[in-house]
């Protein structure tokens, strides 16, 4: 492969391949050792640094035809991106990375600064599920989880698992926007298809007093696989506040509680973790996982 095709990948070219495997529904392995971050979050650097090239040259390549590891850790930081290499937090000198244009800058900016504990333990959490799990997949999506649809009529869910929880949520402080007109589709944080269980990992931002409002609304019906009243008692002693938009705490609240209710409702175990509950990155984390994950 001639190295000019990879001198045509830009700053933009990789965040639109995030952007794409955000979206897309192909599945992805979760990576081992390299992870990108991007808004504070990390991504499999090799299947991103494949889809930038695409982006980038509009023609195909394998993995086989370029290496992981160091050389994907040095394209990243070259281009100015902070990656995770092998639990190992490795930075760009920011005063000499690529000029990065209008919105890209901002957001790539903000990515580099972030406390990137959350990542770390993130990454870490994923390791351990695939080594004692198996294949897992990251930011998956399913055709049936979505928000409900909004009855225009009566500017309800049409399914009554919501109502009670819509109604009180819009009462909180008159914010209704968080419901989309025929809906809106999720992702989930990590996958393990083979046990259909899902996994998503809540950070302090996920404890507001619009999610206080959801947990005290479910359905009876909605078997849960973390304790409620946990995330209840969380949510009373963190209440988070995050207004930007005005609205941000509604719409992460009901996008959680329509994961939860979706889940349970197509046959798939929705584990919550909090982040700092367990340290992933200590020797307890096997047995930590043994105690969390419904494998039966």
């Amino acid at each position: 492969m001639d190295n000019s095709y990879w001198d045509n990948v830009t700053v933009k070219d990789v965040v639109k391949a995030i952007k794409l495997s955000q979206t897309s529904k192909e599945k992805q392995v979760g990576a081992r050792n390299t992870f990108v971050i991007f808004n504070g979050e990390p991504y499999p650097g090799k299947h991103i640094r494949e889809l930038a090239f695409k982006v980038a040259n509009n023609m195909e390549i394998q993995k086989d035809d370029f290496s992981g590891g160091i050389e994907t850790v040095n394209f990243f930081l070259n281009l100015g991106f902070s990656v995770l290499y092998k639990n190992e937090e490795k930075r760009p000198n920011i005063d000499t990375q690529n000029t990065i244009n209008s919105s890209d800058r901002i957001d790539h900016i903000s990515a580099i600064k972030k406390n990137l504990s959350v990542v770390k333990q993130k990454c870490a959490l994923q390791l351990h599920l695939q080594k004692y799990y198996g294949y897992i997949e990251v930011e998956k999506k399913f055709d049936w989880l979505k928000t409900p649809d909004l009855s225009v009529s009566e500017r309800v869910p049409a399914s009554k698992d919501y109502r009670k929880i819509v109604t009180a949520l819009s009462e909180y402080r008159g914010n209704s926007g968080f419901i989309k007109k025929n809906g809106f589709a999720l992702s989930c944080d990590i996958v393990l298809e083979e046990f259909k269980v899902i996994i998503e990992y809540d950070e302090r931002q996920h404890f507001s007093k619009a999610r206080l409002i959801t947990l005290k609304n479910y359905p009876s019906s909605v078997e849960l696989f973390y304790s409620k009243e946990d995330w209840i008692c969380s949510c009373q002693e963190i209440a988070a506040k995050d207004n930007d938009p005005i609205d941000r705490d509604e719409r992460r609240a009901f996008n959680d509680c329509v994961r939860d209710i979706e889940a349970a409702k197509n046959g798939y175990k929705l584990v919550r973790i909090k982040h700092e509950q367990i340290d992933w990155e200590s020797v307890d984390a096997k047995e930590a996982l043994k105690r969390i994950i419904p494998l039966s």
